[in-house]
């Protein structure tokens, strides 16, 4: 038999090309992207990376920041803290002021040019109508009556020097010493009253006797000899209570 020949036909050959060259178009087609893959899935990693180291530098900031802030508190507290104390010190070393006659009652001569501090519930009685006599105690004084009260003050235009004599030569076994009436120099005088004396025989005088505004002023004190340890006080307080006024308005 005669050899065949095997003739390819023109379609076959086509087939076979469009066969083959898809399979390298894919290929390449498949290498780009996972090209594409891979320097997408590196920017990534790199973003997270500057994303990553930028909130940490910033939480290392906050943290300095907000260590800086309870430092300086604490440093403030102690600072608060050392210097209360002090505070208190100076408050403590401070006197409280007290003001005048703050617990009494005052009376006012403008008669006269003085005031003085009263025990709350004291009487006073002017015996003169220029105020040149005076007296208080603790109880009503009576208007007619030898008892003038427990202090009385007797202003009048004589010298310290014939007031001074006229006590000394009404009074038995005295003592005298300087004292000071707001700032004015004087003299206390304590004795008894003698025997024979008419209304307190035996009882203890105590008088002070200074001068200011061209007048002389005379506080006395007569008490039982049984209680001039408790009265005395009382009297001494109210010397410390007289004030002078800037000026007297009638002569005695």
């Amino acid at each position: 038999m005669p050899e065949q020949t095997q003739i390819n036909s023109p379609l076959d050959s086509t087939k076979n090309t469009k066969e083959e060259v898809p399979t390298d178009k894919t290929k390449i087609h498949k290498e780009s992207k996972i090209i594409i893959y891979a320097v997408l899935i590196a920017i990534l990693v790199v973003f997270l990376g500057i994303l990553a180291y930028v909130n940490l530098v910033s939480g290392r900031h906050q943290e300095k920041e907000k260590a800086a802030t309870t430092s300086a508190s604490k440093s403030g507290k102690v600072d608060i803290e050392e210097v209360a104390p002090a505070n208190k010190a100076e408050e403590k070393e401070q006197p409280k002021v007290i003001s005048y006659c703050e617990n009494g009652l005052v009376y006012e001569n403008k008669n006269q040019g003085y005031k003085v501090c009263l025990i709350k519930g004291w009487y006073k009685s002017e015996f003169t109508p220029d105020s040149s006599s005076v007296g208080f105690d603790s109880n009503p004084i009576p208007e007619a009556s030898e008892y003038g009260g427990l202090i009385v003050v007797n202003v009048s235009n004589k010298t310290s020097g014939e007031v001074m004599t006229e006590v000394s030569n009404n009074l038995d076994g005295e003592t005298s010493s300087n004292v000071t009436v707001d700032g004015v120099a004087g003299t206390k005088v304590i004795g008894s009253l003698p025997a024979d004396n008419v209304y307190y025989p035996g009882y203890k005088e105590v008088v002070t006797i200074f001068g200011k505004f061209n007048r002389t002023y005379e506080v006395t004190m007569i008490t039982d000899p049984a209680r001039l340890a408790t009265n005395e006080p009382v009297y001494n307080d109210f010397l410390t209570g007289w004030r002078f006024l800037t000026s007297a308005a009638s002569p005695p």
